[in-house]
């Protein structure tokens, strides 16, 4: 053979050693002898890889087999006797035939292994030791040279990695809580305001057909049922397919998530966690806002989902173009997806949300009882989550007042008194309080501009204004601590979170502002602008 002719100066010294050694050929063609301890060799490993090469006298003629043993106690000289051993004689048949080095392998795990861990360097060998004709290798997956291809040695046997108990149970009840059957899109009640919203939400969780788009972009005001969807379309793609890839997950967490990730190194596992998903809901997006490091990664996530021809639907406060410091790169991808707005439910929607929840507590609520639930949107209006909210508390009073009509209905003095504790006891309804009517309260009341709230400035009204501002919007409305920071303009919502806790242990403390409010306490000042905020509207 050519090939080994131009090599037996590297090869003859080795086949000496090893005559001399007592060692016999293999009898099994293609199947090295187990490597015998190498003669010690000083210097670093190209150094004592050249004395290799060099020891003993050349010869022509010599076998594969010899050629084959030079190249693995060369590789010995490498990575160690050890090492070589344990890949090579027992989980690999090399050999050499014409221009090639074939090495046969149990299964294409060993292959990738071989060729990730020896590949290069046995390359490297080969073209210093028969730089005039270079074989190429070749690993080939051939198991039927391996009859013990069941013994666990051979097969590698995937680990198993056994979760502590508590995160086990932490997994399946947050799974539990994003799943269940309350966020069923069957349980979703429509009407005329989130008709559309509920038919796009149908098509992007139908994984039979080729819909005209793979992206939903929700936006609503709080609590008309944005969550109830993403989670509803997230259970019905599971429904169709348990095995797919799915994951509801809010902005908030996703963000945690990433920069976690970054600060344990580790960001390639966030993204194959997210970037090889069938379908992703991402809620309230608007929390990105001025979150420049995760809205470049939820870019690039964006758009890897997008190549893989997977789903994404996301749901937001506001319209993409309305979010504030959003990049544009982002607002541009939401837009060219279908984009639906949910509307304030409508007087015929707000009856048939009331009769279902009623339903499903076990209420009978007399036509009274039911009206005052039911307001005219010019006068007042209750979300989606409030009205959810009334009833819980009118089935925690039917269970107590056992007064009830001769039909076995709640009577309108049950209503009166469960409501009565979210400020709807009066015969005028009162206005849906948002952030603005706490904002422009505060801001007359402490004589502070809009625009000082999102300011650095510590001035003793303006740290009064965003406190008091604080305290009432968690009291009065849904809006979290991140909600309330951005609508005062804040980049971080943990300042909101200590001026919230700051000012719930100075309630008693007396105001000393240089203001008509100054000596009343700050509990008295908080509650005579509730008082404002929940005024019935005129």
């Amino acid at each position: 053979m050519d090939l080994v002719k131009s090599t037996a100066r590297t090869a003859s010294s080795t086949t000496s050693a090893r005559d001399t050694a007592g060692q016999q050929p293999s009898a099994r063609p293609g199947r090295q002898e187990p490597i015998g301890k190498a003669k010690p060799l000083g210097g670093p490993p190209k150094a004592r890889r050249a004395k290799a090469t060099r020891a003993g006298a050349p010869h022509a003629g010599v076998a594969p087999a010899a050629f084959v043993d030079t190249l693995l106690e060369l590789l010995c000289i490498e990575f160690g006797q050890e090492r070589v051993h344990r890949y090579f004689n027992e989980k690999a048949r090399v050999q050499l035939a014409d221009d090639k080095l074939d090495i046969a392998v149990p299964t294409s795990f060993h292959a990738d292994l071989l060729e990730r861990r020896f590949g290069k360097k046995l390359r490297d060998i080969l073209c210093e030791v028969a730089p005039e004709r270079t074989p190429t290798v070749e690993f080939r997956v051939d198991p039927i040279q391996f009859p013990g291809l069941d013994d666990p040695d051979l097969i590698p046997q995937p680990k198993q990695a056994k979760a502590k108990p508590s995160q086990s149970l932490a997994r399946a009840r947050s799974a539990k809580k994003v799943f269940d059957e309350r966020y069923d899109l069957d349980r979703y009640v429509v009407g005329e305001s989130n008709e559309i919203a509920f038919d796009a939400a149908n098509q992007i969780a139908d994984l039979t057909g080729n819909h005209a788009f793979s992206r939903l972009f929700l936006h609503s005001e709080c609590g008309l049922g944005k969550t109830h969807l993403l989670r509803g379309i997230a259970r019905r793609v599971l429904a169709q397919n348990p095995s797919a890839r799915v994951r509801y997950v809010p902005a908030e967490a996703f963000t945690n998530e990433y920069i976690a990730s970054v600060q344990a190194n580790n960001v390639d596992s966030f993204r194959k966690r997210y970037r090889g998903l069938d379908l992703l809901c991402l809620d309230d997006i608007h929390f990105l806002a001025r979150k420049n490091a995760t809205q470049v990664e939820l870019l690039h996530t964006f758009d890897a989902i997008d190549l893989g021809g997977s789903r994404l639907v996301l749901a937001s406060d506001g319209h993409p173009s309305q979010i504030e410091s959003l990049s544009n790169g982002l607002v541009n991808r939401f837009l060219s997806g279908l984009v639906v707005q949910i509307h304030t439910p409508d007087t015929a929607l707000r009856k048939r949300l009331v009769c279902e929840f009623a339903a499903r507590r076990g209420l009978r609520l007399d036509e009274s009882s039911a009206m005052r639930l039911i307001e005219d949107p010019t006068n007042g209006t209750w979300s989606v989550r409030e009205l959810e909210g009334a009833l819980t508390r009118i089935s925690a009073a039917a269970g107590v007042i056992t007064d009830r009509t001769p039909e076995g209905k709640i009577p309108a003095h049950v209503i009166d008194r469960a409501l009565s504790a979210l400020g709807r006891a009066n015969a005028a309804p009162l206005r849906a309080i948002r952030f603005e009517n706490v904002r422009d309260c505060v801001c007359q009341t402490l004589e502070v501009e809009h625009k000082d709230l999102g300011a650095s400035g510590r001035h003793k009204r303006v740290v009064m204004a965003r406190a008091v501002i604080t305290l009432l919007c968690k009291k009065t409305t849904t809006l979290s601590y991140p909600e309330i920071a951005r609508k005062m303009g804040k980049t971080n919502h943990s300042t909101v979170i200590t001026a919230h806790q700051r000012i719930e242990k100075q309630l008693g403390d007396t105001v000393s502002l240089g203001l008509m409010v100054d000596g009343m306490t700050i509990e008295q000042l908080a509650d005579s602008i509730e008082r404002r905020v929940r005024q019935p509207m005129s």
